[in-house]
């Protein structure tokens, strides 16, 4: 289910999930397939998996949730199905990464719906510069 999830395929995930495949299983590392669909942004995938009662704010072995995943890649499309689902906004990872940051709405008017701003460098989450932020 997970192959299926990072790619976006909304159809092979319901068909597997009526199959019997279980919502939360986890790889080896952790990550759900609610987590590889919103880091690829498939809100399709993303709202399949939360209709069939994935954990939203379930954690990988790293303490990332599929929000901190969503954040970090840009989508909103499946970061608005994530927060509508209720998604915990101020969970913190190992890093203490504020997901509040990290998915601060300046992806809302950024073209493609991808975050163009905001961060002064992507792999490091606590260095979050809001006035670059493009609201």
């Amino acid at each position: 289910m997970i192959y299926a999830s990072v790619n976006g395929h909304a159809g092979a995930v319901g068909i597997l999930l009526g199959a019997g495949a279980v919502v939360d299983a986890k790889d080896n590392t952790g990550v759900s397939a609610l987590m590889c669909a919103s880091t690829s942004g498939h809100e399709g995938a993303v709202r399949v998996l939360l209709r069939a009662g994935a954990a939203v704010d379930l954690k990988d072995s790293y303490d990332r949730t599929a929000l901190m995943f969503v954040s970090q890649s840009g989508h909103v499309a499946a970061a608005r199905a994530l927060l509508e689902a209720g998604a915990v906004v101020d969970s913190r990872n190992g890093i203490a990464a504020r997901q509040r940051e990290r998915a601060c709405g300046c992806c809302a008017s950024a073209p493609g719906g991808r975050c163009s701003g905001g961060f002064e460098n992507r792999r490091r989450y606590d260095r979050f510069d809001a006035s670059r932020c493009q609201r």
